[in-house]
């Protein structure tokens, strides 16, 4: 269990470091770079972790899965909402 809060946390706080929704001190390209890499690394350990097939590395890595999945989720919300804040105002004037 306690691997399993480890993995998560460390993956929410790696993602957050990088920017979920896109950091204020890197262009796009860089931004889009470091997370396709993240990702990349990511898959690699994932299959590692299937192919060695060690209970802690899995169990740290189902952490980690979560964390991507919730950081994906909050970007994917902010997109929604910025889209959704851009949609009120034309609804108005029409």
């Amino acid at each position: 269990m306690w691997l399993f809060l480890a993995g998560l946390v460390a993956m929410v706080g790696a993602l957050s470091a990088i920017g979920i929704t896109r950091s204020r001190d890197q262009d796009a390209r860089r931004w889009t770079a470091l997370w396709t890499g993240s990702s990349l690394a990511f898959a690699g350990l994932l299959i590692g972790a299937f192919v060695l097939n060690e209970p802690l590395a899995q169990e740290t890595l189902y952490g980690a899965s979560v964390g991507y999945v919730i950081a994906v989720a909050v970007h994917t919300l902010h997109h929604f909402l910025e889209q959704a804040r851009e949609a009120r105002p034309r609804e108005r004037s029409a």
